[in-house]
């Protein structure tokens, strides 16, 4: 009886799963498609034809005001007493916060000035004041929250500091604009040493994107119902995996959404369908037998499913413009290939310690406590990224248009190679191709984490990913010999 509810709970789920799949992803695509024109400003010191633009100024400049022009608030430079006085004087208008707040400011306290004249306000991301922003967007009022605008920019002393060539700058306004949903470029001069004009700069952009001549955010929807199918959907699958978590994890997000909202508890809940959800769905698959082949395609479309009902359990404004973030990112990065890991290496990892330890041992130890410390650093919602790994991604998107990403080059040739029975020509290393394989399987998920990315980018990186994956774990596996161990299924 236990094991009929539990398969009719993952039953439930494939079929909101689908249902997720053909009644979000295209909606999806034309709000993305709504959303996708860039407006973009100028400050006073670009030269060439700003008609249709904007002008980007400081909130303390007398003489300009309108629908074109956005006012930015620099925490450094506007002194603390001054500040509801300043906020006055540019009530209605559109207003950019810039730099380290205040010590004694509170974002509720700024909240309530926002909405007291009218402001609205253009998200900085990646700046020092997002995190305070991001909470006092979040006490506003519904409406000042709708009229959120998402803001990108890239700083003269962020160029100096990265060491960031022309292309290389070319290509983040490129990746902002495809990867995370920007409605407003505010363009800054460059620094001097590269020795490109302010004009020839913003004439640059202004070739590459195509722009819009106002700035008035697109509004996300979504029908209760299909919301509340979603939650039921995705606790079936938690039950898949276990009964006990499930109970746990509708105790605990009881609990979570009374104190924080429901926009961010359903981001929560697709972090955890996420992670159980994958991990109960591999632990089946691997006691299945028949076609190894048909199991690896299997879970992979397993994977993309679940990726589009995260996804759309995670769809909110909030979420889509970056003032809620995803949950439980971390623990779907880690959680399954941990376990993995321990079984691997319980079954694979002793038999080798019976032989004596050899240097490569040493050097495998080291090497995967760098690889866990980097992978910890660059998961998250304020990842670290090396400025080699910057200058691999511009050149893979140079070379593919869309780049693929590094976990799952990696991981998806080991998964194939897993459940190809490939893994044991590994000998004594055996253990660690199923756990590359389960981190390339939950890239998958995780990608669909995130929302503010438009939903055709993460297909076309993941399918991508998928098949460049699939076809170097294929030449990998031709090259391996075929060693079979008799009482053991993959």
């Amino acid at each position: 009886m236990t094991s009929v509810i539990k398969y009719g709970c993952f039953y439930v789920f494939l079929g909101v799963s689908l249902l997720a799949f053909f009644l979000y992803v295209y909606p999806r695509y034309e709000y993305d498609q709504k959303a996708s024109d860039i407006s973009i400003g100028f400050e006073q010191a670009y030269t060439g034809d700003i008609s249709g633009f904007f002008t980007v100024t400081p909130i303390q400049n007398t003489g300009l005001k309108g629908e074109r022009v956005v006012f930015v608030y620099d925490f450094s430079v506007v002194p603390e007493a001054t500040m509801d006085a300043v906020l006055k004087g540019r009530a209605g208008e559109k207003v950019i916060f810039f730099e380290k707040p205040y010590a004694t400011l509170k974002p509720e306290m700024l909240a309530s000035l926002l909405d007291q004249y009218d402001i609205n306000v253009g998200f900085l991301e990646l700046n020092p004041v997002s995190d305070f922003m991001r909470r006092a967007l979040l006490a506003r009022s519904l409406k000042g929250r709708e009229e959120t605008f998402r803001v990108h920019t890239i700083k003269p002393a962020e160029v100096t500091n990265l060491r960031l060539t022309y292309e290389m700058i070319l290509r983040r306004w490129l990746r902002a604009r495809e990867e995370r949903s920007i409605d407003f470029f505010w363009v800054q001069p460059l620094p001097s040493s590269l020795g490109v004009s302010y004009d020839e700069y913003g004439v640059t952009l202004l070739g590459l994107f195509h722009t819009s001549d106002t700035l008035a955010p697109v509004v996300v929807s979504m029908s209760l119902f299909f919301k509340i199918l979603l939650v039921i959907g995705s606790f079936g699958l938690i039950f898949f995996y276990s009964p006990i978590i499930a109970i746990a994890c509708a105790v605990f997000l009881s609990i979570y959404g009374v104190f924080n909202g429901f926009a961010d508890t359903m981001l929560y809940l697709a972090g955890l369908t996420g992670t159980f959800g994958i991990t109960g769905v591999f632990r089946e698959m691997r006691k299945l037998e028949f076609n190894a082949s048909l199991k690896y395609t299997a879970i992979i479309i397993f994977g993309l499913f679940l990726g589009v009902t995260v996804n759309a359990l995670s769809y909110s404004y909030e979420s889509v413009n970056g003032l809620l973030l995803p949950h439980g990112v971390k623990l779907l990065t880690f959680y399954l290939p941990m376990l993995v890991l321990i079984r691997e290496f319980l079954y694979y990892g002793i038999k080798g310690l019976r032989s004596r330890l050899h240097w490569s041992d040493f050097a495998l130890v080291i090497g995967l406590v760098l690889v866990i410390l980097y992978s910890l650093l660059r998961s998250g919602n304020a990842a670290f990224v090396s400025n080699f790994e910057r200058q691999l991604r511009d050149s893979l998107e140079m070379l593919l248009g869309v780049r693929p990403r590094f976990r799952e080059l990696i991981g998806i040739p080991a998964l194939w190679l897993y459940f190809r029975g490939k893994h044991r020509s590994f000998g004594r290393y055996a253990f660690i191709i199923p756990v590359l394989g389960v981190i390339g399987l939950c890239s998958i998920v995780n990608a669909f984490q995130h929302v503010h990315t438009p939903i055709t980018i993460i297909f076309l990186r993941e399918l991508l990913g998928i098949v460049i994956g699939t076809a170097i774990g294929m030449l990998i596996g031709v090259l391996l010999p075929n060693i079979i161990e008799e009482g053991e299924s993959t």
